[in-house]
């Protein structure tokens, strides 16, 4: 979930309205968070620009521990659109999860992604716990932002 931050309000001054529940992925091998110009023009934020790029500041909060916030710098980016899963995961892919707390409930479905978690986030945002189901299923890992499956699902 990511809380949108107004620098010019006082903190028990926030709307519900500031608030948005985004999708993201966590990409280590992105070297800066990027935000799709699409969701960019909807977050009510002042953007910076530095030369041709835009930049926003967004606070994230654990939907697990609201006490869990990491402010992260996000490029705006002309079209970051990723679709995953590919194609929708069996209801038994998704009973050998049931036990963890993830980050994505309806990770077995497909749905487009707009924002990027990039190398600048990964180590604030990773926790100790690494957790194999199965062979031919992604791996979990521990995050602040509840467990998060990477990898191929060759299991139907």
């Amino acid at each position: 979930m990511f809380v949108i931050k107004d620098d010019n309000l006082p903190s028990n001054e926030w709307r519900l309205g500031r608030i948005f529940d985004t999708a993201a992925i966590i990409d280590l091998c992105t070297s800066t968070s990027s935000m799709d110009a699409s969701v960019a023009s909807a977050y009510p934020l002042p953007t910076t620009n530095a030369g041709d790029e835009g930049i926003r500041t967004a606070t994230t909060r654990s939907k697990f521990d609201e006490a869990i916030k990491l402010e992260v710098v996000f490029k705006i980016a002309p079209k970051v659109w990723i679709r995953t899963p590919i194609r929708a995961l069996s209801e038994s892919v998704v009973e050998k999860f049931w036990e963890l707390p993830l980050a994505d409930e309806r990770f077995n479905r497909p749905a487009t992604i707009s924002l990027i978690l990039g190398d600048d986030v990964y180590p604030k945002a990773i926790q100790p716990g690494f957790h194999m189901v199965d062979e031919g299923l992604p791996v979990a890992q521990k995050t602040v932002f509840g467990w998060i499956l990477s990898g191929t699902c060759t299991q139907v």
